[in-house]
Order: structure tokens, then C-alpha cells, then sequence
């Protein structure tokens, strides 16, 4: 910035201080908006550069192969004739089923995912939300491990089948592949969904500073080209 200036160095000064000091999060703040309204193009960019694989989007169906059929009446048959071992197991997959319901859920849930971070050498620090999957018969909580990449796309989940108690998949975000890190990493900072107490705070200030620069960039810009104009129309009424 100089100290002796005027009114087009000052424009010309905060329009290139600011975009070159700034440049790499504007750049994470432009690209991962185009990840939230634009997919058909952020997409096939971010699979080309860095590898983002596409998220699952549910378990799909399971369907019997015909050369098993005739295993599968054998082991049918055998089921009938099976201990009281067996009817015991049922017994108690039918008292979990019936606590897997809307009313406790969340502690079954969230149990099962303590469970599961614990054998994964983590632990949950925050519970995000619960949902009921009705095509697949199954409750899926999204949770926060202390590994995570924020709370949104870089969370992790558990799902478990309604019908029988058992953990059907456990997606921790932590182990996510380089792309859908990036991913998380840029989805995160746009959200300002970064650290906890006054650092969340800090950050967030910080991203409110890059919306002024943002449109002190913008008036800057506008005033400049204004300027250019003129110069170049004062340029050509000089060659008429």
C-alpha cells in the first residue's frame, strides 16, 4: 500500500492486496461453492485431479443366485431342525428388534457407535443425527469421531438393520480416500465448521473478513474497469 496516493492508486492498491494475500481461500471458498450448486462440474474435475470417489448411497439389494438355490433349501431344511441354542439366539434377535425403535434408537445407536470407534482407536465426540432409511429397514446416525473432518461430509455413521439389532456398515470419515478428503477439507472450510470454542470463533471471524474482501474486490474491480473505460475512450476520441 502507498502512502501517497489518490483515489485510483487506493482501488488499484486494496484490489491487489487483497487478491494476492487472499488468493488461495478465495480460491477454496469459489471452488467448493461450485461443489454445492454445480456437481455435473465439480464432479468430473475433482475425480480427474485428485480421485474423489462417489459417496454410497445406500445398500444395495441382495438377490439369491440360482446356482444356490438348492443349498439354500438344504440349509432351509436344516434350520427346522436346528437345537434350542438356535430358538434361543431368535429370542434374543427378537428382543433387540424391539428395542431398536423410535423410542430408544438414539441409545442404541449411539452405544453401537462407541462400540465400534473404540475397536477402531478413536472416540465419539459428538452426535450429529439420526435417520429412519424405509427402503432398507434401518436406522443410521451420523456421529463425529475425535479423526473427523468437520461434522458435515467428513463425519462418520453407523447403520443398523431394524429387524434384527445387527450393524449393518460403519463408515468412519476419517478413513476416507485422499479425493474425499479433499472433499471434506474444502466443504468444511467453506461452512466454517473448523475446531471448537474460540478457535470455531476465531475462524468464523475470519471467514466474515473474507466476505468484505470479497466485496471490497468486487467495488474495486468495478471502479477500476470504470476507470479503463474512460481512459479508453478518452484514447480514442484523441485518434477521431
Amino acid at each position: 500500500m502507498r502512502t501517497k496516493t489518490n483515489t485510483f492508486k487506493l482501488n488499484y492498491d486494496l484490489h491487489h492486496a487483497f487478491g494476492l494475500w487472499l488468493w488461495v481461500m478465495l480460491f477454496v471458498i469459489a471452488w467448493s461453492s461450485v461443489g454445492f450448486n454445480l456437481k455435473p462440474v465439480y464432479q468430473p474435475v475433482m475425480q480427474a485431479v485428485v480421485g474423489l470417489m462417489p459417496r454410497e448411497r445406500g445398500r444395495p439389494p441382495t438377490k439369491p443366485e440360482p446356482n444356490k438355490t438348492v443349498e439354500n433349501q438344504g440349509r432351509a431344511d436344516k434350520s427346522i431342525n436346528s437345537n434350542t441354542t438356535v430358538n434361543d439366539s431368535r429370542n434374543t434377535a427378537d428382543a433387540i428388534a424391539q428395542a431398536v425403535n423410535k423410542s430408544n434408537s438414539i441409545a442404541y445407536l449411539s452405544a453401537q457407535a462407541d462400540i465400534a470407534a473404540r475397536q477402531n482407536g478413536t472416540a465419539v465426540q459428538q452426535l450429529l443425527g439420526i435417520r429412519w432409511v424405509a427402503e432398507d429397514e434401518q436406522w443410521q446416525m451420523r456421529f463425529k469421531t475425535d479423526r473427523d473432518i468437520g461434522t458435515h461430509s467428513g463425519a462418520s455413521s453407523i447403520t443398523v438393520d431394524a429387524a434384527t439389532g445387527e450393524v449393518a456398515r460403519v463408515s468412519f470419515g476419517y478413513q476416507s480416500g485422499f479425493g474425499n478428503k479433499v472433499d471434506q477439507w474444502l466443504s468444511t472450510l467453506h461452512m466454517g465448521h473448523v475446531g471448537q470454542g474460540w478457535s470455531h470463533r476465531l475462524y468464523q471471524a475470519f471467514l466474515a473478513m473474507i466476505g468484505l474482501a470479497v466485496a471490497v474486490l468486487s467495488g474495486t474491480g468495478v471502479y477500476l474497469w470504470w476507470k479503463g473505460r474512460q481512459q479508453r475512450l478518452k484514447a480514442l476520441q484523441k485518434l477521431k
